[in-house]
């Protein structure tokens, strides 16, 4: 382990390296690294050659081969360990691929012929296969991937009780295949068939083993290797849904695996065992489990045997979820925050936004307590920015004793987090628009007879209707929330309806099953599948309406009512500000729209 032609490791670092190569047993190469970091600190002053000696060992040695047989970005499977923006906005990387040249090529290689042990053998031997071309432009000697292959498969054979015993064996895969080495491929993989004869609990190995062909192109096992690897997981389903206490969960992964293995080759009864007895196990699982676990376990399970074919027996799922909901919600903790609005400023609030009369305040209600998109993504940037967690976790919502709508993190489903989180605002600016509502009453006539007229001027409001829209109206007045709600959904409805026409598209559409029956289209069709309409209303007004009457992530109102799903006391104070809110809305349509 002396110098390559022009580098010379210092002695203390060179010490180290030794120490490390004569070792029987296993190691990790970026913990070596970091003992040469510090031992590089201790050298006091050194020369060039010593300096860009240190830094060729060290940049070999904690540079990570990139995650999924993916490149780093100088096309490389190594990359680097660091990557962050200096203070003066200037990228920053260790290593720098500006920094490994020629002399470092031939410094890794010369290691790689003078290490002794596999772990540091498999390391340079690799790095220089690599990383030759993008460094220096040359064509990298093919001894080296032939060197780090047969390092990686000495490592995976002589330490299989490490972590990294199967990233080693894959690595040398990929590698010969990488050069068209069969006799080497199946070395390496008959060498992850010993891992896993090796192993005492082999579950997550076999697993790993059986996805290798879809992570990995070009990998196939003999037929002896397929009927083995696709017994031994057999024996490990068996094995869970055997036991006292089968851990339902564990046995979801084996089971997937060969009802795909089974339903590739047209075995549809081994596909229902596999699914079955991996149901069994889950059921005596979820059981015990408390009510908003079990229920995410159940669900699952209702869509692997929906998926299998197993319609009927998917069934016991969905009961059994329900069930579970039931005691979910008493398992649910309730937080609540309280803020204070000082007197004079809700006063000036009230004074301002029911100024002017009448009609001037119905408008100025619609626009000012009317959810804005641009805010909610701004709050959801911070919640990314202040709650990064927070922001990563899916939000799910619990409803009629099951989980009715779900979203993702904010990155991956925004439009369902902004729903979420207009569904949030709108419960916390209520206040707001009870009070504005109570101080028209006040300050002007409010009745039936004074707002329909001003609600007319818009021909979104259907004159036959009239007598609809008066009970509607009396009945808010009169705190008859049930009455209100179930009055003004469908007129709500009606009048949207109204738009789609005056815009010139069709209001119905053909029964799926019977092209020659039609059928009126639902609030959904018109807000969610009608570019028009949200051309027409905007994109804050559509997604407002959505979140209050037609989407299970916010309030779904109108879908609720039409199904029979609102409980006594969804007919509340709430629900009936906002829907008269929504009538001030349409009512600043005017004119015959567009199209």
């Amino acid at each position: 382990m002396a110098d390559s032609l022009r580098l010379i490791l210092p002695d203390s670092l060179l010490a180290v390296l030794r120490v490390h190569d004569a070792r029987p047993d296993d190691f990790d190469v970026a913990e070596v690294s970091f003992i040469l970091e510090r031992e590089f600190g201790e050298c006091g002053e050194v020369d060039e050659a010593q300096r860009k000696a240190s830094f060729a060992e060290i940049a070999a040695l904690q540079m990570p081969l990139v995650a999924g047989q993916e490149r780093s970005k100088w096309g490389t499977r190594f990359g680097p360990v660091i990557e962050r923006t200096r203070q003066d906005g200037t990228p920053y990387s260790f290593p720098d691929l500006a920094n490994i040249d020629a002399e470092v090529i031939e410094y890794w290689h010369k290691r790689a012929g003078e290490a002794n042990h596999p772990v540091f053998k498999a390391r340079y031997a690799d790095v220089v296969w690599d990383m030759t071309k993008a460094a220096t432009g040359g064509k990298p000697p093919f001894p080296m991937a032939q060197q780090a292959i047969d390092a990686y498969i000495e490592c995976g054979t002589r330490f299989p009780n490490t972590d990294t015993a199967e990233d080693r064996l894959e690595r040398a895969l990929e590698l010969s295949l990488s050069v068209g080495d069969k006799t080497r491929a199946a070395s390496a993989v008959s060498a992850m068939f010993n891992l896993v004869d090796a192993t005492e609990h082999p579950g997550s190995r076999l697993l790993w083993l059986f996805d290798l062909p879809y992570r990995m192109n070009g990998v196939k096992f003999a037929a002896e290797q397929e009927s083995k690897l696709v017994q031994g997981i057999e024996n490990e389903l068996q094995r869970i849904c055997d036991s006292e206490n089968p851990v339902g969960l564990v046995a979801k992964e084996p089971a997937l695996r060969l009802a795909a293995y089974y339903e590739k080759r047209g075995q549809a009864d081994n596909v229902k065992r596999v699914i079955r007895c991996y149901g069994e196990a889950l059921a005596k699982f979820a059981t015990k489990a408390q009510g908003l676990v079990a229920m995410h376990w159940y669900q699952e399970a209702y869509g692997i045997y929906l998926k299998y074919g197993l319609k009927e027996e998917a069934e016991r799922f969905q009961i059994a979820a329900k069930e579970k909901g039931e005691e979910a919600k008493g398992q649910m903790v309730r937080h609540s925050h309280s803020f204070e609005i000082p007197g004079d400023e809700m006063d000036a609030f009230l004074e301002e936004i029911t100024a002017g009369g009448l009609e001037e305040t119905m408008t100025r209600i619609a626009v000012s307590l009317f959810p804005k998109l641009d805010e909610i993504t701004e709050q959801l940037k911070t919640t990314q920015q202040q709650a990064k967690l927070l922001s990563m976790i899916p939000a799910a919502k619990l409803g009629e004793n099951q989980v009715i709508a779900r979203a993702g993190s904010i990155e991956a489903d925004p439009e369902g987090r902004m729903m979420f989180q207009m569904a949030d605002n709108l419960k916390y600016t209520a206040i707001f628009l009870g009070k504005a509502l109570d101080h028209t009453r006040e300050r002007y006539e409010f009745t039936s007879s004074t707002v329909l007229p001003l609600l007319f001027h818009s021909p979104l409001f259907d004159p036959a209707r009239t007598m609809l829209m008066e009970q509607a109206i009396d009945a808010y007045i009169a705190g008859d929330h049930v009455k209100t709600i179930h009055v003004l959904v469908p007129q709500i409805e009606h009048c949207l309806r109204r738009l789609l026409a005056m815009l010139g598209k069709p209001t119905n559409k053909h029964r799926r099953s019977d092209l020659g029956v039609m059928i009126e289209k639902s609030l959904n069709d018109i807000l969610e599948a009608e570019p028009v309409i949200q051309q027409c209303l905007g994109d804050d007004a559509t997604f407002y309406l959505r979140t209050l009457l037609c989407d299970p992530r916010g309030f779904n109102v109108r879908n609720d009512l039409a199904h029979g799903l609102m409980s006594p006391g969804n007919f509340n104070r709430f629900l009936s500000d906002r829907l008269i809110h929504v009538l001030f809305l349409l009512a600043q349509l005017r004119g015959k729209p567009a199209a």
